[in-house]
């Protein structure tokens, strides 16, 4: 997605409207890990600024994921937010700041920053629902679906001391 930012240099042209989809190829990098995107739509503005350009864009996307409770794939939505400052690389960084983005030349691509907005706001335990129920420990059944006739005795051994902070009947603690 390459963005020409020449429109911005004429004096009456105060910003630049953009939107889109990105590319499915894109979306495939085995190396971002992100193959579960099914797609991911942009529209935002690019507006001149005193010193370089601002960038605001909305993000929506769409993903295929396992619940993290029930294993059970499920496809979910998601927005997001890029916004920052758009600054020419004159070769000679002075900051790094996550909010500035350089570009060369009178063109400006957002793919990779697009990107890594949409992966760090993907969920990082995925479920299916908010009230998932999970899988039965002792026998493994999706619990969302059917209940099961499982009795769950034991005391998780981490948790085996709390049970000396309730009283025993007729007794005090």
């Amino acid at each position: 997605m390459n963005i020409d930012l020449s429109e911005l240099q004429k004096e009456d042209v105060l910003s630049i409207h953009i939107e889109g989809e990105l590319n499915k190829n894109v979306l495939d990098a085995s190396e971002r890990n992100i193959k579960n995107l099914k797609y991911v739509e942009y529209r935002g503005d690019i507006y001149k600024a005193d010193e370089g350009k601002i960038v605001h864009v909305d993000i929506h996307y769409e993903y295929e994921e396992v619940c993290s409770r029930c294993l059970t794939i499920f496809t979910g939505k998601g927005s997001t937010i890029l916004s920052g400052r758009l600054i020419k690389n004159n070769n000679e960084i002075e900051e790094i700041d996550d909010e500035i983005i350089y570009y060369n030349g009178e063109n400006v691509d957002l793919t990779d920053d697009i990107l890594d907005m949409v992966i760090l706001s993907l969920p990082m335990k995925p479920l299916c629902k908010k009230d998932c129920k999970g899988l039965c420990p002792k026998c493994g059944i999706n619990l969302n679906k059917r209940k099961c006739d499982c009795v769950l005795e034991g005391i998780d051994p981490r948790l085996e001391k709390l049970k000396d902070f309730v009283p025993k009947e007729g007794g005090d603690v």
